[in-house]
């Protein structure tokens, strides 16, 4: 059985750095719609649903590893006002 005792600590210390890349498209349907098409690969540190990793029995930060984690959007973008002002 697990211990939680350190629970409190845990959530207490939750910003960390960590980083990312990812590649896009954006492509333009028309004069004001677009459509953004986007992979995102983000790289820290993780401790998915607060397993014990590494057996001690006991969950604190010695459980936390690094990962990644892999994203895909599709996105719609919708500009507004949809007729812009030309100017001379």
């Amino acid at each position: 059985m697990l211990r939680h005792g350190n629970r409190r600590r845990l959530r207490r210390h939750r910003v960390e750095g960590g980083g990312q890349l990812r590649r896009g498209i954006h492509s333009f349907i028309n004069q004001f719609v677009a459509l953004n098409l986007e992979l995102r690969d983000v790289y820290a540190p993780n401790n998915a649903s607060g397993r014990d990793v590494n057996g001690d029995r006991v969950v604190d930060n010695n459980d936390i590893g690094w990962g990644s984690t892999y994203i895909a959007t599709l996105n719609v973008a919708v500009f507004l006002p949809s007729t812009a002002d030309i100017s001379n």
